[in-house]
């Protein structure tokens, strides 16, 4: 039997400041330990649907915009990009098959700000999927583009083009936008980026 494939994905997401800096609301803060992650999770199985089956995995915090600021000032040796949470994710996720995996212990000495009961919203939203293999994975990662705005992906044209740069800033669904509203009580802009944080040895 063939060893399921996992990578860790990260969707960027943007949250809308434009009241805080107009001074008409004060800076929001999340407390990780009220978060919905289940209501997270369904919206994230929502949001990308289609490919072959997979089985999506959420934890149970999110990366916040200090963490990726400091990293993107040089303050940080780590890459703002987050690899190491995404690492970190994927070792607790191949011990822990439930939807929600526990990181808490694990990413706590990653974040710049340990108090998950006082932090800012999100800007990444990591996740797991495993798919039955490296082409299932590769497959449902590919099906993902339409549904943020971007065109679907051409296997003729990536391999005729192989260095071709392409489009990656996509654009988040109204309704996707209305779930992260609720479950972490501030609005969100269109602009997404789907990026790969971790991922399994590809095979040969």
């Amino acid at each position: 039997m063939a060893k399921k494939f996992q990578m860790v994905c990260g969707l960027w997401v943007n949250p809308d400041f434009s009241q805080v800096l107009a001074g008409r609301a004060q800076p929001p803060r999340v407390n990780h330990s009220d978060v919905d992650f289940a209501a997270l999770h369904a919206a994230i199985c929502e949001l990308f649907p289609y490919g072959p089956p997979v089985h999506i995995q959420l934890p149970n915090d999110t990366i916040d915009q200090v963490a990726v600021h400091v990293r993107a000032s040089g303050k940080h040796s780590a890459s703002m990009r987050c690899e190491d949470f995404g690492a970190a994710l994927l070792s607790c996720a191949k011990k822990d098959n439930d939807e929600i995996v526990d990181v808490r212990a694990s990413w706590a000495p990653l974040h710049e700000l340990p108090d998950r009961a006082f932090a800012p919203p999100p800007v990444i939203l990591p996740f797991v999927v495993t798919a039955e293999d490296f082409e299932d994975a590769m497959v449902w990662h590919a099906s993902t583009r339409p549904r943020i705005g971007l065109p679907a992906f051409d296997i003729m044209d990536e391999m005729s083009n192989p260095g071709k740069e392409r489009e990656e800033n996509g654009t988040l669904p109204v309704e996707f936008r209305a779930a992260l509203q609720r479950i972490f009580g501030t609005p969100y802009d269109p602009m997404t980026v789907l990026d790969r944080m971790a991922i399994d040895k590809a095979p040969r």
